[in-house]
């Protein structure tokens, strides 16, 4: 009962409810051998789910759902590579991302130091 209430968060809009029960369940799979095939199946279609609707619209928790999904034991190693892709992906857009702009130079004003 208890797993199927992670589950059906898990399924919920990407937002950190969904990372939270993604992690219980990980977490469940580790602690009960007996959850692993499912919870592996599950990660595995989620994160499928997610690159499906990265092609519509912003996944946030893209690179997070990834990494959970590593995390899981008992895990298909082609979700698995999608994974580390999905990360590899992340690392390259990071370093992509434009230089901060310069903070302009502090001025003297009635605070400065005397």
């Amino acid at each position: 009962m208890r797993r199927q209430v992670l589950a059906d968060l898990a399924y919920g809009p990407e937002d950190w409810i969904t990372e939270s029960a993604l992690f219980a369940l990980a977490t469940t799979a580790w602690v009960d051998p007996s959850a692993r095939a499912d919870v592996a199946e599950l990660m595995g279609w989620r994160l499928l789910a997610a690159v499906e609707a990265q092609r519509e619209r912003p996944v946030t928790i893209l690179g997070s759902l990834a990494t959970v999904t590593l995390a899981t034991p008992g895990l298909n190693p082609d979700v698995a590579g999608l994974a580390r892709d999905i990360l590899t992906a992340d690392d390259d857009v990071s370093e992509e991302q434009p230089a901060e702009p310069e903070l302009p130079k502090k001025r003297r004003g009635i605070f400065r130091r005397r």
